[in-house]
């Protein structure tokens, strides 16, 4: 595509839709442009499909590797002729939803669309645009199959990738909770913390692939917060104690694999702070700027705790400024109500 600075594709009748058959339209290289910037930072191939086979101005379609802008021709055709140039129509509807996720928008997202456009022949109803492929989508790697996929499917304005993420997720909590009960090792847990960032909520926008801080010290995972920002997630096992069996004046005292871990997490936090004016290394992690970084410690479990050990913990995580230590039991909790509360 002339002037385009990703791949593009379409599923429509070229001449009839945009007017000439020459490999380009109007708004493309500032259209392109946006997209692959907002993709790259994010460590995503950037693909532009165009449609005219729904009412929605635009969706997006996140897999492991490919971030997939779905925009309807005519919507931006239109706007490439006005005021409201190509790249800020993008720019525009993407800022108002915020950072990707790992499983596309959501509806919440897709009301903060809604509230942020100002033009009121795009403030329609913004509905997922892909009916039933996300489970698809997200195990093809393939490119060409992937193309041909998105060719191929009928696209539909109703909700059934909501339905899809959702049950995604449940089944990533059962899976979870396999692994806890097996004890699995801590690099089977990296890999599904990679998958599922949004068990932290708004805390953990998204899960770096690099986990290196320097040469010496490789975090379990590296993330980017809400606010752009890097933090750390420490990962222990399952079967980590938690409490010593030894009381202090009758008050629980953490055991000495949690005192080894939080001192792991602090020395982290500390070399990646020490990382913040190194430009390589803050290119190398995605251009996420580092100041104060945060961590939060998964590490033993909490089945069967009485009242006074969650006392007792919220005491410990109440002493740390920049570390919050849950059990697994607990992160299965959390996501368990994110599920039931957006289902």
């Amino acid at each position: 595509m002339l002037g385009a600075s990703c791949d593009v594709w379409y599923d429509f009748d070229w001449l009839a839709v945009i007017g000439h058959n020459q490999p380009k339209f109007a708004g493309c290289t500032d259209l392109t442009d946006a997209i692959s910037r907002f993709a790259q930072q994010r460590r995503k191939e950037p693909i532009l499909l165009l449609t005219d086979k729904s009412e929605v101005a635009f969706s997006e379609i996140v897999t492991r590797d490919k971030y997939i802008a779905v925009v309807r021709a005519e919507d931006f055709l239109r706007h490439a002729t006005e005021s409201d140039r190509s790249a800020l129509f993008f720019l525009n509807i993407i800022s108002a939803s915020g950072a990707i996720s790992s499983t596309g928008s959501s509806p919440l997202a897709l009301d903060r669309i809604v509230a942020r456009v100002d033009d009121d022949q795009t403030r329609i109803s913004l509905k997922t645009l892909v009916s039933g492929i996300w489970h698809k989508l997200s195990a093809v790697s393939d490119r060409k199959a992937l193309h041909d996929l998105i060719r191929t499917e009928k696209f539909l304005p109703d909700d059934v990738m909501d339905v899809a993420v959702l049950r995604s997720r449940q089944d990533s909590i059962v899976e979870l909770r396999k692994m806890v009960h097996r004890n699995a090792v801590e690099q089977q847990f990296q890999q599904w913390f990679l998958g599922n960032p949004w068990v932290f909520g708004t805390d953990c926008v998204r899960i770096l692939d690099d986990r290196r801080i320097d040469v010496e010290n490789v975090a379990d995972c590296l993330t980017a917060s809400f606010d752009g920002h890097l933090d750390i997630i420490e990962l222990k096992r399952p079967g980590s104690k938690f409490w010593s069996k030894n009381r202090d004046h009758d008050n629980l005292v953490p055991h000495a694999d949690l005192v080894k871990a939080i001192t792991q997490a602090v020395n982290y936090q500390y070399q990646l702070e020490l990382q913040m004016d190194n430009v390589s290394t803050v290119e190398r992690l995605g251009g996420h700027p580092i100041a104060k970084p945060r961590s939060w410690l998964v590490h033993g479990r909490s089945n069967g705790w009485d009242p006074s050990e969650f006392r007792a913990q919220r005491l410990l995580n109440g002493s740390y400024a920049s570390i919050q230590v849950l059990t697994y039991d607990q992160v299965i909790a959390r996501a368990a109500r994110f599920v039931s509360d957006h289902s």
